[in-house]
């Protein structure tokens, strides 16, 4: 059944006129589906569940079958593809609770090794960097998340900037925002009301021994364990001979 109405850009009313009026297709239905069509619009509208709107389109008439079928497998996928990870270690499930005693939250090893190899020499974007951050911000790690982190970390002769220091080390030459500051100071500090241990005062101690003060004539000043280059001299204050 079609019934015309006429419409002005953000009115209702206006003359009868070519240009002025719309044909709208009215799915004639009975009381009770007329009141199930309304209470899915209705939690929609409420809370944009995909589900109710799936629900009351198809139920007034405005989805044809195929496109019922598409709509719901797609809102299955994108839910899914929110739910935990889980693994025995040999195979994957997606589900809201932990299945059984010998799973675990994470990937399997074989996926692992898939994801990896897959990635191997691709490098992310600017863009694609931005996107994962701002994906990530504000959601907490689990502890085997964080387990995981802190075991695949370059320490020692395995970290890339290992015993690179003076010219030589990454961040040589370079000075710490305001903001950089601000924010590793005082209570944002992770370390800030934590007193340092006997054994992180003595290790502090010694490297402190090993550093020297080095000078050049343009009484540019750094304090490290060795020469920062051709130049540079052994003080505090730049004397000519």
């Amino acid at each position: 059944m079609k019934h015309n109405h006429r419409i002005i850009p953000g009115h209702m009313g206006g003359e009868y006129v070519e240009g002025n009026v719309i044909s709208v297709e009215v799915t004639t239905c009975n009381t009770q589906t007329a009141n199930h069509v309304m209470w899915h619009y209705a939690n929609w509208s409420l809370w944009g569940k995909k589900e109710d709107e799936i629900a009351w389109r198809a139920l007034a008439g405005f989805l044809g079958q195929e496109e019922i079928i598409q709509e719901t497998l797609r809102a299955g996928g994108q839910y899914a593809g929110k739910l935990p990870i889980w693994t025995n270690g040999d195979m994957e499930i997606r589900s809201l609770e932990c299945p059984g005693e010998e799973w675990s939250r994470g990937r399997s090893d074989s996926v692992k090794t898939k994801l990896s190899e897959s990635r191997q020499g691709y490098k992310d974007t600017d863009e694609a960097k931005r996107n994962k951050s701002k994906a990530a911000k504000g959601k907490l790690k689990s502890e085997s998340h964080k387990n995981n982190i802190k075991r695949s970390a370059k320490r020692g002769e395995n970290h890339p900037n290992f015993g690179r220091t003076g010219s030589l080390s990454s961040t040589y030459g370079t000075k710490r925002t305001k903001e950089q500051l601000e924010r590793m100071s005082g209570p944002n500090n992770p370390n800030y009301g934590k007193p340092n241990s006997e054994e992180q005062k003595e290790k502090i101690r010694e490297k402190m021994k090993r550093k020297r003060h080095w000078v050049n004539n343009k009484n540019e000043h750094r304090f490290q364990e060795e020469c920062p280059g051709e130049g540079w001299v052994n003080g505090r204050k730049w004397v000519q001979g």
